[in-house]
């Protein structure tokens, strides 16, 4: 019995972890067509985030994942309201199953999906960051992340990914909408290349933009 349940063990968590990767494919598939819904009826390209402009309507959230819920294009999480100031009230849709994170922030705040920081920011103290909502990405726009697996609400070349998601391994949707698994060493992050930041995975600081790995 010892021998038969040293075999079955890793076939077992092997396959509970296909399973949670397949889980948080599918949240990312449904948080692109959320963020897509959203760009369609607001008339831009991308769902914008970081919003910190002087004339921001503050009854709306500056952060996306929270945008979305109270524009109501990502349903709250079960017992609360899109307007709740309620910690930890966080939609399933935006909780990977592989994250041992757990780092809520209250008010729907948390997830474990990042939003890639080079195309969707607002903010004017990062004046590097050229890229706006209504700004067409034509050319090749299905190398380019949307969203990713992160423990933060924006992610980019410079913070590094945590390990333990999906066997070493994290999950992106595309600005076409098509979801790639990637082992860490696949993800182009300035720790391990330095011109991270020029890929079209991320389109950082203006290009010229190249191709990696």
């Amino acid at each position: 019995m010892a021998i038969l349940a040293s075999l079955l063990l890793p076939a077992l968590r092997q396959a509970k972890e296909a399973s949670k990767r397949i889980t948080c494919i599918n949240n990312l598939k449904q948080i692109y067509v959320a963020a897509e819904s959203y760009c369609i009826d607001y008339r831009v390209y991308r769902v914008p985030s970081h919003i910190e402009y002087p004339d921001y309507d503050k009854t709306i959230s500056p952060y996306w994942n929270v945008l979305l819920i109270q524009t109501s294009y990502i349903q709250p999480a079960k017992g609360f309201r899109a307007d709740d100031d309620a910690p930890m009230g966080t939609p399933s849709i935006l909780k990977c199953p592989g994250s041992k994170d757990n780092e809520g922030w209250g008010y729907n705040k948390a997830t474990d999906y990042g939003l890639n920081d080079y195309l969707h920011c607002y903010y004017p103290a990062m004046p590097w960051v050229k890229r706006h909502p209504t700004e067409r990405i034509d050319k090749f726009p299905e190398k380019t992340c949307y969203f990713g697996d992160q423990h933060f609400y924006t992610m980019s070349q410079e913070y590094p990914m945590k390990p333990e998601r999906h066997m070493n391994s994290h999950n992106f949707v595309f600005l076409t909408g098509h979801v790639k698994n990637l082992k860490a060493r696949e993800i182009p992050l300035a720790e391990v290349f330095p011109n991270a930041y020029k890929t079209y995975f991320w389109r950082g600081y203006g290009g010229p933009y190249i191709d990696y790995p």
